[in-house]
């Protein structure tokens, strides 16, 4: 039968004094310190991935922020910039396409045929768009010009997946 606790030495190797000390087991400080470590390593990850957007699908309800600035010297004239895109990873240039509406007339490209193209005419509205950083992806540094835009044009941006992602009526 086992003694509820043992007698160990305070001084390894001296026989004198002795102390009571129970018989307890657990985890070395070193491998909890590494066991935490570890933990708090995981969780962070995990908050990043979802921070990240990469356990939402790609390209999944995304939304578009653009700043539509008129040219002060050429009124009806103005330049999109592309501020923001979220949720989801920036877009491919072939699942975008741009639509313009002047009065009754509608027309639409994607906008990889729209970079290769010089521009999309509907009546006396034209968007020209340029690939800035020249990675086949709608990013922050894309822009798009509108030239001849009277009131009530409507110029949107849609991906095929999700839908509309932005629309600008003047």
């Amino acid at each position: 039968m086992n003694e509820p606790w043992k007698e160990r030495p305070i001084f390894p190797g001296k026989r004198t004094p002795y102390k009571k000390v129970l018989d307890e087991r657990g985890v070395s400080p070193v491998i909890a310190v590494i066991l935490m470590v570890a933990i708090t390593v995981v969780l962070a990850a995990v908050l990043y991935v979802m921070v990240s957007g990469i356990i939402i699908g790609p390209n999944k309800n995304i939304t578009l922020s653009m700043n539509w600035q008129e040219k002060s010297d050429e009124p009806g004239n103005y330049t999109g910039y592309v501020i923001k895109i979220m949720g989801g990873n920036p877009p491919s240039l072939e699942d975008v396409t741009v639509v313009i509406v002047n009065g009754e007339n509608i027309k639409s490209k994607t906008l990889d045929l729209l970079k290769k193209s010089d521009a999309l005419t509907v009546g006396t509205v034209t968007v020209t768009f340029f690939d800035i950083d020249e990675n086949d992806r709608l990013g922050a540094e894309d822009i798009f010009i509108a030239k001849g835009v009277t009131e009530g044009n409507i110029i949107r941006l849609t991906h095929k997946d999700a839908g509309e992602m932005h629309a600008q009526t003047f």
